[in-house]
């Protein structure tokens, strides 16, 4: 087991993923051990080849690759359920939620206090539908997993 484990989705965002892995890799270097679970949702536009090659370099990363495209949500459910960090923190591939704020995350988190932390970002920054499914998501899932009294919000500067 370790510390940390991020869980990433990824799926059309093959330009993003060497900055995003070494600015994750440089934000958990005082959280060890950690690992990165990247989830390929069988995107094709070569992220991959990327991942796998990510994959290769660095032990601490692991590689799930889905046969056929099954969509964000059941991405992070399948790289929970492999992920064995005793932290497990959920991160879209394409650089949205920057990777800066796992440090605070994390620390919200190890208190004790919490269940579970969001990074919160303010602001409209998808469409009205997009926006509709995220809120839908962390509904279920305070209903099914989590009660919303043990969930912080760590807002980020961006």
């Amino acid at each position: 087991m370790c510390r940390v484990s991020v869980v990433v989705p990824v799926y059309r965002c093959p330009e993003s993923l060497y900055e995003l892995y070494r600015r994750i890799e440089r934000a958990l270097e005082s959280f060890t051990p950690w690992q990165i679970v990247f989830v390929d949702d069988a995107c094709p536009s070569g992220s991959g080849e990327i991942l796998a090659a990510l994959n290769e370099a660095d032990y601490r990363m692991t590689l799930l690759t889905h046969e056929r495209n099954q969509g964000q949500h059941r991405s992070l459910l399948n790289g929970m359920a492999v992920a064995s960090g005793a932290t497990i923190v959920l991160m879209d591939g394409d650089l949205q939620d920057p990777p800066e704020i796992l440090p605070a995350l994390i620390s919200s988190a190890e208190t004790g206090r919490w269940t579970a932390v969001f990074a919160g970002r303010r602001g409209v920054y998808q469409t009205r539908f997009r926006m509709g499914c995220s809120r839908l998501f962390k509904q279920a899932f305070h209903l099914v997993i989590i009660p919303p009294e043990q969930v912080g919000v760590v807002y980020s500067r961006e």
